[in-house]
């Protein structure tokens, strides 16, 4: 169970722009008893009755800063890259450097993640990662991540220990077909299926599946960055790799990240299945797309 509460609760938008709506009286529930149209993130309790409409636009002012300083989150991915321009618009930031609760997010977020199996971590780029043995992953207290957002960002440095085996750094989904509104699929060598869907619309934007180029390798490390991006000329995805833009995908219409139903949120896996083997380190998520030169200042960690 998420939440407990006899007060007022509301829900603190994930991101600037969160339009998520607040619920009130006392509840106990988990994310498989929300309905559909409903949202849940981290709560935010309110002590005391709604007494006046200036309490509660107080309330609610209150509430709508708390959640833009959310999103701005510490970072540890070197001096280059801990400038203020890399805080902005920061969701979640998941740098597994306390090797007792992995899970940690290390921004301001409050997206602490919970492992489900061995809780392992080793050297990685930037102190500490995250090692996945095939049977592990972590689960995020947020069935609707980034919902509604139109524009984000996803960035990691991973390491594969099996080649092929199709696992996710970050998935969003249910055991239905065409429904993951996060998927960061790696198989291969290639990017398999990596990109968002926006369910309600029965849209998606992602990396093109047929792509047979192989462009990582087993047992060294590299960093991904995928960002989303809407411009006049529609929505651009974008996916890098150790910095280079190495695939772009442009649609005319407007693709956004949708759920229709609540989902489980996992980093290593999506739904429990497509589990990682290897590590994951530094993993961010943004708001916002980042431009060439940050995520280049992201990958500055690599080794040369």
């Amino acid at each position: 169970m998420y939440i407990v509460a006899s007060d007022p609760i509301a829900y603190r938008p994930a991101y600037e722009g969160d339009t998520r709506q607040m619920m009130y009286g006392s509840r106990e529930f988990s994310p498989d008893s929300i309905a559909p149209g409903q949202r849940f993130v981290r709560p935010i309790f309110l002590r005391g009755a709604i007494s006046s409409p200036f309490t509660f636009t107080f309330g609610l002012v209150a509430l709508l800063l708390t959640g833009c300083a959310g999103s701005q989150g510490s970072d540890k991915t070197g001096a280059e890259a801990s400038s203020s321009a890399l805080e902005k618009g920061l969701v979640a930031h998941w740098c597994f450097d306390d090797s007792h609760q992995i899970g940690t997010d290390c921004s301001k977020g409050g997206y602490d993640g919970f492992v489900s199996g061995s809780e392992r971590s080793i050297d990685g780029i930037v102190g500490q990662a995250a090692y996945f043995d095939g049977a592990t992953w972590i689960d995020v207290p947020s069935p609707f991540f980034l919902d509604g957002l139109c524009e984000a960002s996803v960035t990691a440095f991973f390491r594969v220990d099996e080649l092929n085996n199709g696992a996710q750094i970050l998935g969003g989904g249910d055991l239905r077909g065409g429904t993951d509104p996060l998927s960061f699929q790696l198989y291969g060598g290639r990017f398999t299926n990596v990109g968002f869907e926006d369910i309600p619309q029965g849209s998606s934007i992602k990396s093109d599946w047929d792509d047979e180029t192989i462009r990582y390798a087993q047992d060294r490390w590299y960093h991904l960055a995928v960002t989303l991006s809407q411009q006049d000329d529609g929505s651009h995805l974008r996916v890098y790799l150790d910095g280079l833009l190495v695939e772009e995908v442009h649609e005319t219409e407007k693709h956004c990240i949708g759920y229709d139903i609540s989902m489980a949120t996992q980093i290593g896996a999506i739904h429990g299945h497509q589990r990682w083997r290897g590590a994951i380190d530094e993993l961010r998520v943004y708001h916002r797309p980042l431009s060439d030169t940050e995520i280049s200042l992201l990958t500055a960690a690599l080794p040369r």
